[in-house]
């Protein structure tokens, strides 16, 4: 096995150790030993392909064998994509600007230099051409070519651009519809988390409890049921984290002028672990018919 072979392997076992392994600097040794690996492997693929023997062979030892040097490069691009959130890859695989004309431009480029350049030694070796012809249409091909992948990358932004400005702009139209639907619905609509604390309250909720939205974010939505209710709140609740939805479920409700009022709300939890949507409303009129319709029985 050849020093190049040897090293290979060594950084590949370093890489595989450290795959996980961060310093102080946000440096990941993993992604730098996988990445001396691949460009030793290329380097070795490289001399294949334009026969200069010292690209593949350290101090005429044994040679990398061309499967060694490919199975090198996979490996390496094996690693790198095994934690594709994260270093290097973290751009590559984003949904950016940045990584969508990384992932156009680095594969294309590199095709197209090592496609070039080995056209251009076989002419120059087989005589097809004049070693200054073949500097000027390699030149040439350059310039198209990479003229060709700057304008294709350009309207590939272009375009995701414009779909980015029609996203953001059904964004801003839903969170303005939202806006509208909390401060005029007649109903108390609130976002709760968890631990059962507001984290948005829409506008009804200083008419019919008595408090602004501003005084109850934060505050654990339990601590203003009345005492005799809690239990059945509570299991409510747990029945919420479970992802059953509560519909109808009726209980007493604190006001801050220390009033009871009855209120009826249903409640479900989103696809977000974080976040219960409740709708509350008013059961003081449906208490009244209530009452009536058990008098006339």
């Amino acid at each position: 096995m050849g020093a190049n072979s040897a090293l290979v392997f060594c950084l590949l076992g370093i890489s595989l150790l450290t795959l996980d392994t961060t310093t102080r600097r946000a440096r990941r040794p993993a992604e730098i030993a996988a990445v001396l690996v691949a460009l030793i492997a290329l380097a070795a693929l490289f001399g294949y392909a334009f026969g200069v023997n010292e690209l593949y062979t350290v101090h005429h030892g044994h040679p990398m064998v061309p499967r060694t040097a490919l199975l090198g490069f996979t490996l390496s691009m094996a690693v790198l994509c095994a934690r594709p959130s994260v270093g290097f890859m973290a751009l590559a695989t984003s949904t950016s600007f940045g990584g969508a004309l990384l992932r156009r431009l680095l594969p294309a480029t590199l095709l197209m230099l090592f496609a070039l350049s080995w056209l251009r030694l076989e002419s120059e070796r087989r005589g097809w051409c004049s070693a200054e012809l073949g500097v000027a249409l390699f030149t040439l091909a350059m310039i198209i070519i990479f003229t060709l992948l700057v304008w294709w990358s350009a309207r590939a932004m272009q375009r995701l651009e414009r779909e980015r400005d029609v996203s953001e702009e059904k964004r801003v139209e839903a969170v303005a519809l939202n806006q509208l639907i909390m401060d005029n619905s007649l109903d108390v609509l609130c976002a709760v988390d968890k631990e059962g604390r507001f984290l948005k309250v829409s506008s009804a909720a200083l008419d019919q409890w008595g408090y602004a939205p501003a005084e109850l974010i934060g505050r654990r939505y339990a601590d203003l049921v009345h005492a005799e209710d809690q239990e059945r709140t509570a299991e409510v609740a747990a029945r919420l984290l479970s992802r059953h939805p509560a519909v109808g479920f009726t209980h007493r409700f604190i006001r801050k002028d220390r009033g009871v009022v009855p209120i009826c709300w249903s409640a479900a939890r989103l696809l977000s672990d974080t976040l219960i949507l409740r709708v509350a409303r008013n059961a003081t009129e449906l208490s009244r018919v209530a009452v009536t319709h058990s008098q006339v029985a």
